[in-house]
């Protein structure tokens, strides 16, 4: 069997799930999400949406459809499941993560770096956060050209003055990787 047929197989299961079940979160989501792996993306759209209507205190299930969403270029929409997810979900990290990336895709640096520094102080161990922080700081996307690097470092060093992500090197290394040199 080839990974063609391995998928439609994988998809008429997931289907014949949802046809028993329609409210399985978990079922839904992994249907969503290979549909959107297929570049079906209208339909996982709409599978996600189900997810989060009928889960809307369920922070995967808005995290998910949020990233989709922003993925896509949908930003007003990942607006507003964010504010819906904010609502039954004030204080969870991820819904406080994806809350600091649909405002970094509008361009609100400064609202993003402060979720993530309530997600600092609610999480003692994320080993991704300091690269959040970075991509929200990074000057390729700051609009802004008023702001050195230096400074810019500075600032985040302070905030997170055990971080070796944020040391010179921790940027580089960032930046490195992101252009792929």
């Amino acid at each position: 069997m080839n990974s063609g047929d391995l998928r439609k197989k994988r998809e008429q299961d997931l289907r014949s799930r949802l046809e028993k079940n329609p409210d399985d979160r978990t079922t839904r989501l992994e249907y969503a999400i290979l549909l959107s792996s297929s570049g079906r993306d209208d339909e996982a759209a709409r599978q996600f949406r189900i997810a989060f209507e009928r889960h809307s205190d369920d922070p995967e299930a808005a995290t998910l459809y949020i990233r989709f969403l922003l993925a896509r270029g949908r930003g007003d929409e990942a607006g507003s499941v964010i504010e819906q997810a904010l609502e039954h979900n004030p204080m969870e990290v991820e819904v406080l993560k994806a809350h600091a990336q649909v405002l970094q895709s509008n361009d609100e640096y400064e609202a993003a770096l402060e979720q993530l520094e309530l997600v600092r102080q609610l999480t003692d161990d994320d080993p991704n956060l300091d690269y959040s922080i970075i991509e929200c700081l990074d000057l390729d996307q700051r609009p802004s050209a008023s702001h050195s690097e230096g400074g810019i470092r500075r600032r985040g060093v302070s905030r997170l003055p055990d971080s070796p992500a944020l040391s010179r090197e921790g940027l580089l290394g960032c930046r490195q990787a992101r252009n792929g040199t």
